[in-house]
């Protein structure tokens, strides 16, 4: 799922729109695919069983009337169950971190509202106190305040593209990390799939050997054994893929509200009073 989404800040004088940002992520998941192909073909190649009478290689399946176990089915699976299952441990990761750092009080802390607030009320809202509130309280919000600050006392409209441009780089970066939840989605039933195909050619592989019993049995046990890494890879792309969902209507939800609390702030940066510039050093005098 490419980020296609344009996200938009209300304003006084329109919309501030955050841009597009479509970087791909391919090359650093490439090592998967490759990965993907070699443990797929490697069962055919390094398969010795072929021969086996259908006796012996039955002593493998489970019993008659009992289900495998699910350490059975990730054996089974063959080798293309660990990236697979490298693409879980991914998953989990970049979850708990967007679960700890999309969070509210993460993107738009209230007490730094609350401060802001006050400071408006009291009319103390200078430069220097928006500078020092917002190195108290690190975030997406706070950085697009802190941008804003270098416009203060020009024109609305330059302070209003400065904080659309700060909007729009923060709102990239935390869009940036839900990239890899759907990169997983994308990968996770490619993966299985590839596990799937490589393992029918190796159950028919092996039925097709002259002078074997049981072939029925015996390609069916190839083919459920196939299809365990199918069900692997949809096991691990359907979560990834809701969370992507989940998190891009968070980001948006977020987005719209950063642009309801800066939309009033805007004409207050404007009416301020700029800094003064340093005064010019006096040149020296050379007798």
């Amino acid at each position: 799922m490419e980020s296609t989404l344009v996200e938009q800040l209300p304003s006084e004088h329109g919309t501030i729109p955050f841009g597009r940002h479509d970087r791909r992520l391919g090359r650093r998941y490439s090592w998967m695919i490759v990965f993907a192909f070699w443990a797929g073909s490697a069962p055919i190649v390094a398969r010795s069983e072929a021969a086996k009478p259908a006796a012996e290689k039955g002593s493998a399946l489970p019993a008659a009337g009992a289900r495998p176990s699910i350490g059975d089915l990730v054996r089974r699976g063959g080798l293309i169950m660990v990236p697979i299952g490298v693409c879980s441990v991914f998953l989990v990761t970049f979850l708990l971190e967007r679960l700890a750092n999309m969070r509210r009080s993460k993107v738009i802390p209230q007490a730094f509202l609350d401060e802001l607030n006050k400071l408006k009320d009291t009319r103390q809202l200078t430069p220097k106190s928006l500078e020092e509130l917002c190195k108290k309280y690190p975030s997406p919000m706070c950085n697009v305040v802190k941008a804003s600050l270098l416009r203060v006392g020009h024109p609305l409209l330059e302070v209003e593209k400065v904080m659309e441009d700060a909007a729009a780089r923060e709102l990239t970066i935390m869009r940036s990390a839900i990239r890899p939840l759907t990169a997983i989605a994308s990968v996770a039933p490619l993966l299985g799939l590839v596990g799937t195909v490589f393992g029918m050619i190796d159950s028919f592989i092996v039925t097709s050997q002259p002078g074997l019993k049981d072939r029925t049995e015996l390609l069916a046990s190839g083919i459920y054994e196939a299809l365990v890494a199918t069900a692997a890879g949809l096991l691990v792309a359907v979560p990834a893929l809701i969370a992507a969902y989940y998190f891009t209507g968070r980001l948006d939800k977020l987005s719209r509200e950063m642009g309801d609390q800066l939309t009033p702030l805007v004409p207050a940066l404007a009416s301020l009073d700029s800094p003064a510039p340093p005064a010019p050093a006096r040149p020296k005098r050379f007798l």
